[in-house]
């Protein structure tokens, strides 16, 4: 069957000439709707072209075409009207009505990919992924720019391009940044500068390799749109990894709705478009585990060769996973004289970056020391913390972007799924990689984007859900699956809609609830779980969520004559949920304040440590008080006397007195004299009167007189009602 037909054709050249008009024509503003719009008609073709391959009679031209014009006139309404957030309800409603396409074209892919062989998934399976990938691009990329890491990659590949070399201290001095970004990038700290000034990048140069050619064909957005096909390939072998373990028939549902999960939520739904390592590199992986389970010949091994000899190019850390693919292949009993050969290219791959990093950096890890990999000196809680923070952490957690990847829980009691060997051999194959993974304590403590560094373990974690989907077939499993979905789907629209608020510093909360925070003016950080500054949370999250969902798992089916709608009983759990959620941190007593939480009004005064250091577990957070400055903390009291203890630190710059007045709203409760500078200290003050309904307020004294003056660090305080 030919890929394209003549009306296919013709609806594709209709988009292209219709895409650069419907901006103008609705006078949709710039802020990612005008560049969302311009991808619009290739969508609905896209959809539509979707359809006709899998016999969807119900997505019609027509009908895309109408939506598409229908809500850019709604986009156009709520923008011009002057309505707050209206850029936001218009991107809302179109994903949403993305989300419904998705759905209708569901049933009909899963009999599609029936009908394919295992070793050859249809072509939609590329094209549905990739083309949402590329409609959520142009919004997503104007509110959260490339950061991070990102930029510097198009860095390398703008030098490349332009000036055939990786050399970067020209491209900085020029701002070549500017072309791609809207503000001038530094460079990293860890960046090797040679012995003849020529600075150089910290990261690897194969993706900026990659990416050059679409880069100076199509400048940031020929990256994006590269990163996009990158995402769709993965989705495409996902499935074909899949079907190759499960052929069955039987499998097909199971396999295509853990495929669905894995390529149409987050993380890999985040990670889509974006500029990292992770969705190539668990591509590689990928092809090589195909070429495992397939026959012995030459272009599988060409293609195990090419992943393991490309995998380190992308990340040094990667090697780790070429060297236990050369261990798998030597258990597939892979020809001696071609295992040598791979042996041999990755002693040489490794050699090389070696080499290029002891010259430029002084050491073979490059700014990483040799006794960061002594990871047995590390203690057995570090490991505890950070596996519990990959699946539980509310900021970087699985569970927190999509929790449907709860039901990964039951699979842990699936007899099924433990005596699968490629989920054992998979998860063999991955356990140095994710032990290294877990033993980066900067990677907990900085930035913190969702599960993106354990991304290559995706596929084998959607494999051991395909069992599991299968028995979903009682009205507790069915109204676990409906609630997981339910709030799978409205954080999920919620990611896209505020594409920044995935992306957070690991202190202790996320966007989400740090705006819930202020906006209610309650603790809820106390109740959500971190594993960068534990807390009870942390270790009472774990037990609860597995309790609750092997509960419903296991919990014998109802009688005859009682059914109940699992999709009405899980949203309205769903809602008493939340609403328990607030109600809770509005009333529970104010026990612990940890004074660098949102709900804390500061009026002065400055966080400590600055918000983009790493490995924030050296440190005791807090907030610094100047002379002069404040600082309110709204209070749930439960009683009229307090007992409290604060951890503070005096920061003497003058010898000058300097005290901490307590005050319960209008009534002064004490105050202290700080006398030792630069030492911790716990002071404790008992049985001060308190004012019901007042906030604790915070004020550092006298009043400054000069600009150099003394200061101090409050970490916590601890309140016992009497």
């Amino acid at each position: 069957m030919r890929l394209l037909d003549r009306a296919e054709a013709l609806a594709f050249v209709a988009a292209a000439c219709l895409a650069p008009l419907l901006p103008w024509l609705f006078a949709l503003p710039e802020d990612g709707l005008a560049q969302t719009a311009r991808w619009l008609p290739f969508g609905a073709v896209a959809c539509w072209w979707i359809a006709r391959r899998v016999e969807c009679p119900g997505v019609t031209l027509r009908r895309l075409a109408s939506g598409t014009a229908g809500w850019c006139a709604l986009a156009t309404s709520v923008t011009q009207g002057g309505l707050t957030w209206g850029s936001h309800l218009a991107i809302a409603v179109l994903y949403a009505l993305l989300g419904s396409v998705v759905l209708v074209l569901w049933p009909r892919l899963r009999q599609t990919v029936g009908q394919s062989q295992p070793r050859r998934p249809p072509l939609v399976a590329f094209a549905l992924p990739w083309i949402v990938y590329v409609l959520l691009m142009p919004w997503s990329t104007v509110q959260r720019p490339p950061d991070g890491d990102e930029p510097y990659y198009m860095l390398i590949a703008h030098s490349l391009a332009y000036d055939l070399d990786v050399d970067l201290s020209n491209n900085y001095a020029q701002n070549d940044s500017l072309h791609f970004l809207d503000r001038a990038l530094e460079p990293q700290l860890g960046d090797p500068v040679d012995r003849d000034g020529s600075l150089y990048s910290r990261h690897n140069a194969l993706l900026g390799v990659v990416l050059t050619l679409p880069y100076r064909l199509g400048g940031r957005p020929g990256v994006l749109l590269t990163m996009t096909l990158f995402g769709g390939l993965l989705a495409w072998w996902s499935l074909r990894f899949l079907r190759r373990i499960y052929p069955e028939p039987e499998f097909v549902p199971a396999v295509t709705t853990a495929w669905g999960l894995l390529a149409l939520t987050p993380p890999l739904l985040l990670y889509g478009h974006q500029v990292w390592t992770e969705v190539p590199a668990t591509l590689l992986l990928l092809v090589a585990c195909d070429a495992l389970l397939g026959r012995p010949r030459p272009s599988t091994t060409l293609r195990l060769g090419a992943a393991v000899l490309l995998l380190p190019f992308l990340k040094f850390r990667y090697a780790l996973l070429s060297g236990m693919l050369l261990i798998g292949a030597a258990r597939r009993r892979l020809d001696r004289t071609r295992l040598v050969l791979l042996g041999l290219g990755l002693l040489a791959v490794g050699g090389l970056i070696a080499g290029v990093n002891l010259h430029l950096f002084g050491g073979i890890l490059k700014h990483y020391s040799v006794d960061e990999l002594r990871l047995y000196e590390r203690p057995l809680i570090s490991y505890v913390r950070a596996t519990l923070g990959l699946a539980f952490d509310g900021a970087f957690g699985l569970f927190a972007a999509a929790p449907l990847w709860i039901l990964l829980l039951p699979a842990l009691f699936d007899r099924t799924v433990r005596q699968n060997p490629a989920l054992r051999q998979g998860l063999l194959l991955l356990a140095p990689y994710l032990l290294l993974v877990a033993s980066r304590q900067e990677w907990f403590g900085g930035w913190s984007p969702p599960f993106r560094y354990a991304l290559p373990a995706l596929p084998f974690l959607a494999l051991a859900l395909v069992p599991v989907v299968r028995k979903v077939d009682s009205p507790s499993r069915r109204l676990l699956v409906s609630a997981l979905g339910a709030l799978t789907a409205l954080l999920t629209l919620t990611w896209l809609v505020v594409p920044g608020w995935t992306y957070n510093l690991a202190d202790g909360g996320n966007h989400l609830i740090d705006h819930l925070s202020r906006r209610t003016a309650n603790d809820l950080r106390l109740l959500w779980p971190s594993y960068v500054r534990t807390a009870a949370a942390a270790w009472l999250w774990p037990p609860l969520v597995t309790l609750a969902t092997l509960g419903l798992w296991y919990a014998l089916p109802r009688r005859r004559g009682h059914r109940v709608e699992p999709t009405t009983v899980a949203l309205s759990g769903l809602l008493a949920a939340s609403a328990l959620f607030l109600v809770a941190g509005a009333r529970l007593p104010t026990g612990t304040i940890e004074f660098e939480d949102p709900h804390v009004q500061a009026r002065a005064g400055s966080l400590y440590p600055d918000q983009w250091t790493p490995d924030r577990q050296r440190f005791r957070g807090g907030r610094t008080l100047r002379q002069g400055d404040s600082l309110l903390v709204p209070v749930i009291d439960r009683s009229e006397s307090i007992d409290l203890a604060l951890e503070l630190r005096f920061i003497q710059n003058l010898p000058q007195a300097t005290s901490l007045t307590i005050a319960s709203g209008p009534r002064t409760l004490a105050q202290w004299t700080a006398d030792q500078p630069d030492a911790w200290q716990r002071v404790l003050f008992e049985a001060l009167p308190w004012v019901p309904d007042q906030p604790l307020i915070l004020t550092v004294e006298p009043p400054p007189e000069t600009e150099s003056v003394n200061g101090i660090l409050l970490d916590r305080a601890e309140i016992r009602w009497r």
